[in-house]
């Protein structure tokens, strides 16, 4: 049996919350409970963090986002020579997700950066740069790195001066467990379970980009949300949510439905209305940043239970999200 939800949930609207909840306990021992200050794993919304830093990139010349990565990666086999950095933000790259690389499921520590990208080069891809969505987390992990090349910077570096800094987040940090940042033993940080069972989080998880490096607040993912509507981090952020590559008509999860994906950053509707979102599953988390495009109101999901997800809190922050 599924356990009760336990995580953070925010909906703001104008600047303002209009609703929350928190449940659960972070530390059941000293009685820590949930908030919107609790720290936990975003999972995959650190893919539209790469992307920002991407198009932050391309902006100041550093990077071209439709040169063949083969320019960076010499020893790319030769299907590689159409593929870009659009196409690995894009989920259209042909490099499979954890699967095929024979990485699934994640029960442990996932190769270095390094072997990763060893490991991707030597996977035949599994459609031609440029064709068919399929979604990548070792594709992500791949950009990232090329980000790096292409600066002789780290991503974390990076990450923190063009997106976190600008936006303002004094509870969002990168890489394992936020760069010696408070650690998954601290009670300050949300321990990840399934089905009630805590589960271990492999640190090399936490480390590879917009595979669940980013630890942060619902608190802090609004403000990452207001900061991107008012351009605070991004010249014309609406480039993240451009309708570039068609999804499967089967991508859907209830109350949240994908019809598009940009960079790093789906487009369809949650909840029915109009929205570009990003949801997130790792081992023991799950996570939603949702933005409805009509009137700026954005919700914000934190939970520690990856069987129970994010759908119990959403369900319940129905009412408040679609009032006008």
């Amino acid at each position: 049996m599924t356990a009760p939800w336990s995580g953070s949930a925010l909906v703001e609207r104008a600047g303002t919350v209009v609703d929350e909840l928190a449940e659960g306990f972070v530390d059941e021992a000293t009685g820590t409970r949930w908030s919107a200050r609790t720290r936990s794993q975003a999972s995959s919304i650190s893919k539209q963090v790469v992307a920002v830093v991407a198009l932050a990139l391309a902006d100041r010349g550093d990077v071209d986002l439709h040169a063949p990565v083969g320019r960076v990666l010499p020893s790319a086999p030769s299907a590689w020579a159409p593929m870009t950095l659009h196409h690995l933000l894009t989920h259209t790259s042909g490099v499979g997700h954890w699967s095929e690389l024979g990485l699934a499921p994640l029960t442990g520590d996932p190769p270095s950066p390094g072997d990763l990208v060893d490991l991707v080069l030597r996977t035949p891809l599994v459609g031609a740069p440029g064709g068919r969505w399929l979604y990548s987390s070792p594709g992500y992990a791949v950009a990232a790195l090329l980000l790096e090349s292409a600066t002789q910077a780290t991503y974390a570096a990076l990450a923190t001066e063009l997106a976190l800094a600008p936006a303002g987040l004094r509870s969002t940090t990168t890489g394992v467990f936020g760069l010696g940042a408070d650690q998954p033993s601290s009670r300050a940080v949300a321990h990840g379970h399934h089905e009630g069972r805590p589960v271990h989080v492999a640190p090399g998880l936490a480390a590879l980009p917009g595979t669940g490096d980013l630890w942060t607040t619902t608190e802090d993912l609004v403000a990452w949300s207001r900061a991107l509507g008012d351009g605070a981090v991004l010249r014309e952020p609406e480039r993240l949510w451009a309708r570039r590559a068609e999804l499967p008509p089967d991508l859907s999860a209830g109350s949240v439905v994908g019809e598009a994906y940009g960079y790093g950053t789906f487009s369809g509707t949650v909840l029915g209305r109009p929205a570009w979102f990003v949801p997130g599953d790792n081992p023991g988390y799950a996570s939603l940043l949702a933005r409805m495009t009509g009137d700026a109101t954005t919700i914000a999901v934190l939970a520690d239970d990856d069987a129970a997800g994010t759908g119990p809190a959403l369900a319940r922050l129905a009412p408040s999200s679609n009032r006008g």
